[in-house]
């Protein structure tokens, strides 16, 4: 009986790939879906892999490490190319015109040590690598299940009060809640930009705005700021030791699906309106009555990360110039330029729903990447490597045009939904928090940088209240306080305000919280 042999290795060493970058990466897979294309991608990969090396070899063994060297050449691209961008005697060879060339040349002279050097049957190393394999794979895989038990209490279960039972007021208002990612406040875009935001905050006031003289964030990261701005509380019963790597943004992503905002407004006969996002925490919401897109149609920002490592961006670029590529479009790019005018357009035809409405849009605009150019046009995918130095002018003027995008975009959106509601609505436009120009994993403490740290908690924000009440708004609110003040006006609720305090912390230690007013 002819022995049959198994190779699986390669197509292991192509999840491996997938799930290792994940269990680095844990907090930001709080839904296992993301992993799913990925995986795909991955695992097809390796099966032209293994249909290609049918044409150097037919021992089944030889197939096997032609196929995993395949499979490491196209996982591992971008690793490699890091690895010579490192190096400053090898700097010139990392660079996108040469890495390919020479990732080739490389992996031509292994398939040849491969082809011509191994000369009979390796049978046990195909058994070998195959149980390696298993075993490397079994590692991030335990790591990844286990980073997805129990995701932490939600907004109901971390001790909030139960949201009391009120009716609303006749002719109920939409509530369009739009937070605009890292947009930072007039003063600091002046201060820091030499941009003056004033037209479009005038444009804002003209068409009823309540825009507060001195905002300013709460929390200095996303995920600490959403579950405030949401649930209307501050994160003080935070566990100190609880950390990005053992599960801190699993809890504030739990916090963020299970919000009190959508428990409040469900109670009272609002249709919740998601619209998902790149990012992990808003990349769906169980309890939405429609999502806008399917959260499977979002490019996840872990799926972005993974492709980055990859030979898949060289080769989409090189196929968008060798066949012309629609200007602008990015799918290797978190949220690509159409993906978020269309969501604004959506926004635009919610007037037109039967029955009041909650809807809920995380844009992940101004915050880098950069995709858009002032007039709104989409620019060549910049994703800067740093804020400061060499890349601090670059930066600015990138940022700022995104600004300038954002505002435009904003702007159309208010003048047609003011314009198509029956009932005037209520609109918040919000910002988590500022730019900062501090690059990414946040380290440093607020005393070492106090002009970047000012600009990181300076926001924007900005309100329409229907009857243009007075005393809802002040100048120095925070968000945890923004939709208690709207709910305590419109609803007859009563629910208690917070502190307007500002917090700052690392990224790797997000709950080791530093009073900065």
């Amino acid at each position: 009986m002819k022995n049959r042999h198994f190779i699986v290795y390669p197509f292991l060493v192509a999840l491996y790939s997938v799930l290792v970058l994940a269990a680095v990466n844990i907090g930001e897979v709080v839904w296992l879906h993301v992993l799913i294309r990925p995986i795909a991608t991955a695992l097809i990969v390796a099966s032209v892999a293994w249909i290609l090396s049918r044409a150097i070899s037919r021992d089944v063994h030889i197939r096997g490490l032609v196929a995993l060297v395949l499979v490491v050449w196209f996982c591992w691209y971008g690793y490699f190319r890091n690895a010579l961008l490192s190096q400053p005697l090898l700097f010139p060879v990392g660079r996108a015109q040469y890495a390919i060339p020479a990732y080739l040349l490389l992996l031509s002279a292994v398939v040849y040590v491969i082809v011509r050097r191994v000369s009979r049957p390796v049978s046990d190393l195909s058994r070998y690598l195959n149980v390696t394999a298993t075993v490397l794979l079994l590692m991030p895989t335990l790591v990844v299940l286990r980073g997805h038990g129990p995701k932490g209490k939600g907004a109901a279960e971390e001790g909030a009060a139960t949201p009391q039972t009120f009716q609303a007021k006749p002719d109920r208002p939409d509530v369009y809640l739009l937070v605009l990612d890292k947009y930072t406040g007039a003063h600091s875009l002046a201060a820091n930009y030499a941009f003056d935001n004033g037209p479009f905050l005038d444009s804002l006031r003209r068409l009823g705005f309540d825009i507060p003289r001195s905002p300013h964030a709460n929390y200095i990261h996303t995920h600490l700021a959403l579950p405030a701005l949401l649930n209307w509380r501050l994160l003080d019963d935070r566990p100190e030791d609880l950390t990005v790597s053992n599960g801190a943004l699993a809890l504030d992503y739990a916090a963020i699906e299970d919000n009190r905002t959508w428990e409040f407004l469900h109670e009272r006969g609002y249709r919740f309106m998601f619209f998902p996002s790149a990012y992990a925490a808003t990349a769906r919401n169980r309890h939405a009555d429609l999502q806008l897109p399917d959260p499977s149609q979002v490019t996840s920002e872990f799926e972005v990360a993974w492709r980055r490592s990859t030979l898949a961006v060289p080769m989409l670029r090189w196929w968008c110039r060798a066949f012309a590529c629609q200007r602008g479009a990015q799918p290797y790019a978190p949220a690509p330029p159409e993906l978020i005018e269309w969501k604004f357009r959506q926004l635009e035809q919610l007037p037109d729903s039967s029955g009041a409405i909650f809807a809920f849009a995380h844009f992940t605009v101004p915050h880098e990447p950069y995709i858009f150019h002032a007039d709104c046009t989409p620019r060549e995918l910049y994703w800067p490597v740093a804020d400061s130095g060499e890349y601090e002018l670059p930066v600015k003027r990138a940022y700022i045009e995104q600004i300038q995008c954002v505002n435009r975009k904003v702007l159309h959106f208010v003048e047609t939904v003011l314009a198509k509601s029956k009932t005037p609505p209520i609109i918040i436009l919000q910002a988590d928090h500022g730019h900062g120009r501090l690059g990414w994993g946040l380290t440093v403490q607020p005393a070492d940088v106090p002009d970047q740290a000012a600009e990181r908690i300076d926001i924007f924000a900005a309100y329409y209240l229907p009857g243009h009440p007075s005393d809802v708004v002040y100048d120095s609110i925070t968000p945890v306080n923004v939709l208690p003040r709207i709910f305590n006006h419109y609803f007859d609720a009563n629910i208690p305000l917070q502190p307007d305090a500002t917090f700052w912390s690392t990224w790797e230690e997000p709950f080791k919280f530093t009073r900065m007013r």
